[in-house]
């Protein structure tokens, strides 16, 4: 049994004498605006780029809490951070790289202009 499509009404019948129509009406669902989503993915990357330098500028530190100045990390909570940290810059990076590659395909398989949109010089 598939499901009826979006948009059409759906009778259900209960045993012989009630029959329920439902009227969905066409579904809406929510869009982010281009500028939404800039301004996601430019906070996005530089919580990540903020995070790295924070993570990386105290690489080794103290992990004995005896210290006397006080300062020390926890050693588990240091080291999920600091390898959570190379993992998100490696995924940032793979998606980069996706990124460029999908806008160089997309130039290099462009088609050229037609012959009469072209000048002289065969220029645009």
């Amino acid at each position: 049994m598939t499901a009826p499509s979006t948009g059409h009404p759906v009778a259900i019948t209960l045993g012989v004498a009630w029959t329920i129509k439902l009227d969905p009406g066409q579904p809406t669902h929510p869009r982010l605006t281009v500028a939404a989503t800039i301004e996601l993915a430019a906070l996005t990357l530089a919580r990540v780029i903020f995070g790295d330098v924070w993570i990386f500028s105290v690489y080794q530190p103290n992990y004995d809490p005896t210290a006397a100045d006080g300062l020390y990390c926890n050693k588990t909570l240091y080291t999920f951070a600091f390898w959570n940290a190379i993992w998100e810059s490696m995924k940032f990076a793979f998606l980069l790289a996706k990124f460029c590659q999908g806008l160089l395909c997309c130039v290099l398989l462009q088609e050229p202009p037609a012959a009469a949109e072209r000048d002289f010089y065969r220029n645009v």
